[in-house]
Order: structure tokens, then C-alpha cells, then sequence
């Protein structure tokens, strides 16, 4: 499967993610008095030290942090964290859950590994060729 479909189906997984976190908020999220951002759990937000979290909020579209809640937050909204559930693995099919970072990042991931892999077939290719050529 091509690179450019598999950031088209990010797209659209973040975007769907993104709606149903933004409508029915299970980490209540909201901010302080003083502008911060915060959420209802006692540890705080999952994604506190990460180089994306600014005072607003996240910087990037990162599938992967869209599609995650803590356990708190799926205990209080299952039916939630269900449909989140059926989103990530989708997007685990398709290996878009790799690590917190920016769509960028996956997509930077993406292509070493598709040239990795096409690396590997033209010497798997070349070394059947020559097996076969050579009669083996």
C-alpha cells in the first residue's frame, strides 16, 4: 500500500478521533483559571512532558495521542473508549501507531521504512533471479 493513501487514512482517522474527543470530552479537558490546560484524572493529563503540550494544548496531529485515554476516563466513558478502540485498530493495521509525534513524523517513518522494504525485495529479487539463472 502506497505512502500517500496510508497518510490519507491518518487524516482521516485524527479527524474522526478528533470529533469524537472534541464532542463528548472523556478527559474533560478544560483549562485552569490561570490558562493552563487540565483534566478531570488525579495524575493529571496522560500527555504532561511532551514535547508537543504547550499551554493551549496539543501542537501536532498525532494519531496515536488522539486516539488514547487513561484508564480513568475509559472506566468513566466505555462506550467512548470503544470507539476510540475501533479507530486504533485501524489505524494499527495500517501502522500509523507508532510513537507520539506529528503527522510528519509518521509520515518521515513511513517513507524509511517503505525504502527499507524496497531495498530488501530488490535483494531478495536479485538473489532469486540469480538462483534460478544459475540453476539452484
Amino acid at each position: 500500500m502506497n505512502i500517500i493513501y496510508r497518510m490519507f487514512i491518518y487524516d482521516f482517522l485524527y479527524t474522526a478521533a478528533d470529533q469524537i474527543i472534541r464532542k463528548y470530552n472523556p478527559c474533560q479537558v478544560q483549562s485552569s483559571s490561570d490558562g493552563l490546560v487540565e483534566c478531570a484524572s488525579d495524575i493529571g493529563l496522560c500527555c504532561n512532558g511532551c514535547e508537543y503540550l504547550d499551554d493551549n494544548g496539543c501542537m501536532v496531529n498525532s494519531v496515536c495521542c488522539k486516539l488514547h485515554i487513561c484508564s480513568a476516563a475509559e472506566i468513566r466513558q466505555p462506550y467512548i473508549a470503544n470507539k476510540l478502540y475501533d479507530i486504533r485498530k485501524i489505524a494499527s493495521r495500517y501502522k500509523l501507531m507508532r510513537f507520539r509525534g506529528s503527522r510528519q513524523d509518521t509520515y518521515a517513518y513511513l517513507r524509511k521504512a517503505w525504502r527499507w522494504r524496497e531495498k530488501l525485495e530488490d535483494r531478495i529479487g536479485k538473489a532469486i533471479f540469480k538462483k534460478t539463472a544459475l540453476g539452484g
